[in-house]
């Protein structure tokens, strides 16, 4: 993970611009459907990277997906409830700003997440980190980011290649997901996942019929699953609704979470609007 104190001092110098006099803002961000962000009535575009039009289709293993709109998830899914502080690099011509932005909590960067899950390519004269993460995204997210490269141009440039003709329409979120352990590559079915464990860059799938150790981070793997199905209860936990057995109420304002299989789960204090949801499809008792 990329924390921001090393990158926000490198984005001013590449723009010749003053770290010192460089704006900072906090606040809670809204998220567009091109990736930009609002915080504090300000159109934010994150410094460095280039996400692709929502009109950009990239093929992933278990169906097309936009990649504009897969970045704009990301985002989403990233920023939730916390905290994100912006350190402004130039102000745009459309009245917009370039900006360095980072979670506040975990000081993790914004565009360098979205580069390492291959949603965003590194621009020209962005900092080198972004290039090399650009480098390791193209070996590692299942060729999203080469795809992307294909279709708007080499590192980033926003020269496109003509639109590829229209797709048929395809399932939002797949029945099915393309794994692989080691050296094989298998499909699994998303109905068989119980939840999902997360730990830094590693994932494992718990399943019926067994555990499978992926080298995915949760938030990659979250951005194909259906929301109304599989719930973050925890930052490295998964859930999918259809294994919740029930919800218990551990006396203190917590929650545990207990699959069929028999495991209890924390919930976060900060995903108590998950409880809803859950106890909606379940019936949950109050232990």
């Amino acid at each position: 993970m990329i924390r921001i104190a090393a990158l926000a001092p490198l984005a001013a110098l590449a723009l010749g611009i003053a770290s010192a006099a460089a704006a900072e803002f906090t606040s809670y961000a809204i998220v567009r459907n091109d990736g930009s962000l609002i915080i504090q009535s300000r159109v934010v575009r994150l410094f460095g990277i280039y996400i692709p039009d929502t009109g950009f289709t990239c093929r992933s293993i278990t169906s097309p997906v936009e990649c504009g709109s897969r970045a704009a998830i990301a985002l989403e899914f990233k920023t939730g409830n916390h905290f994100v502080t912006c350190r402004e690099v130039a102000a745009l011509s459309d009245g917009s700003v370039s900006a360095v932005c980072w979670i506040e909590d975990d000081g993790e960067d914004l565009a360098a997440y979205l580069i390492r899950q291959g949603w965003a390519l590194a621009r020209p004269g962005a900092p080198f980190e972004y290039t090399a993460l650009e480098r390791i995204a193209e070996r590692r997210v299942a060729g999203l980011a080469r795809q992307i490269a294909g279709a708007v141009g080499s590192n980033g440039s926003g020269v496109a290649a003509p639109r590829p003709a229209p797709q048929p329409p395809a399932q939002k979120y797949a029945d099915q997901m393309m794994i692989r352990v080691r050296r094989r590559m298998f499909s699994l079915e998303v109905s068989d996942i119980s939840w999902i464990q997360g730990a830094s860059q590693y994932s494992r799938i718990h399943t019926k019929n067994g555990e499978y150790l992926l080298s995915r981070t949760l938030a990659s793997l979250e951005c194909e699953l259906d929301p109304r199905r599989f719930f973050r209860i925890h930052r490295s936990a998964i859930v999918n609704a259809a294994h919740v057995r029930e919800v218990r109420s551990s006396g203190d304002g917590r929650y545990n979470i207990y699959l069929h299989g028999g495991q209890a789960l924390p919930m976060g204090r900060a995903r108590r609007e998950i409880l809803e949801k859950l106890l909606s499809g379940i019936g949950a008792k109050d232990g």
